[in-house]
């Protein structure tokens, strides 16, 4: 922000975020329990689901719940009113090629 102040340039806030790896990661955790999710994600269609205490802390996440509750701590989702939604343009093209990526690499 205060470089856009003082160049006058805006740029992207969030493209440190994460990258299409990470997001990878995640969805190869069990993909087949969210592919739904993701596609319609992707789609710009949000994902109703009542995440109760979401966290990250898990190391084998493995449900549906525990997966997009991981995706939201790490800033790749938002949770608002139990409707996740990928917050940006940005993400939802990450989220597209970590989705071919994964695809080509037999990972989906």
């Amino acid at each position: 922000m205060i470089c856009a102040l003082n160049n006058g340039i805006c740029q992207s806030y969030c493209t440190n975020i994460g990258s299409a790896d990470e997001i990878i990661s995640l969805m190869e955790k069990n993909f087949r329990v969210i592919m739904d999710d993701i596609i319609r994600l992707i789609a710009g269609i949000p994902v109703d689901i009542h995440l109760e205490n979401y966290s990250a802390e898990k190391l084998s996440l493995n449900t549906r719940k525990e997966i997009l509750s991981a995706m939201t701590v790490y800033g790749f989702l938002s949770y608002h009113d139990e409707t996740l939604e990928i917050p940006n343009e940005e993400l939802q093209k990450e989220f597209a090629k970590a989705l071919l990526k994964g695809a080509e690499m037999g990972n989906f």
